[in-house]
């Protein structure tokens, strides 16, 4: 998991997102020299090579799934209107308060290039890549669970995750 914390949030996230984010370079150059986010997975590499001649380069890398999980914690805090990255997403994250370090909310949703299954019975809820659903009830996708908020409000997705308007929401 990603853990997303900053000064312009009012919770922390920790975030496990599955799939490949193609403008992760861009959202790092904009979290980080424009918004002051610190990224928690970036390493420093460095590469020799041998041979005809010597090279030596250096360069850092991070996990793309780190520029999702910034996005996602923005937009859900009405920073952004829009998730505005490229690529396959299925995500689960908790929603953490700062003060008390405890969890607020479960949030989880996907867009139509990864799949994520959401199953649930007496025994609680269960939300993964693929679940085998025979005998079980199948829940709704694209929703979020607030226990603040005993109500599930849709989350859609074109290339990036939307808000829809409350009259757009069906519980």
């Amino acid at each position: 998991p990603i853990i997303v914390s900053n000064k312009e949030l009012a919770y922390d996230y920790l975030v496990c997102h599955n799939g490949i984010i193609s403008n992760c370079n861009e959202l790092h150059t904009n979290h980080t020299r424009d918004l002051g986010y610190i990224y928690t997975t970036e390493l420093e590499r460095k590469d020799t090579y041998t041979g005809a001649g010597y090279a030596y380069q250096e360069h850092r890398r991070f996990n793309d799934s780190e520029s999702f999980a910034i996005e996602l914690a923005r937009f859900l805090e009405g920073k952004t209107t829009k998730i505005n990255t490229i690529g396959g997403v299925a995500f689960i994250a908790l929603k953490i308060d700062k003060k008390t370090n405890t969890p607020f909310a479960l949030l989880f949703g996907r867009n139509n290039r990864n799949p994520l299954d959401l199953t649930h019975n007496k025994s609680g809820l269960l939300i993964a890549s693929e679940i085998d659903l025979v005998g079980n009830e199948n829940v709704k996708k694209h929703h979020q669970i607030s226990s603040a908020q005993s109500t599930l409000s849709n989350i859609s997705q074109e290339n990036g995750l939307r808000k829809k308007s409350s009259s757009q929401n069906t519980h």
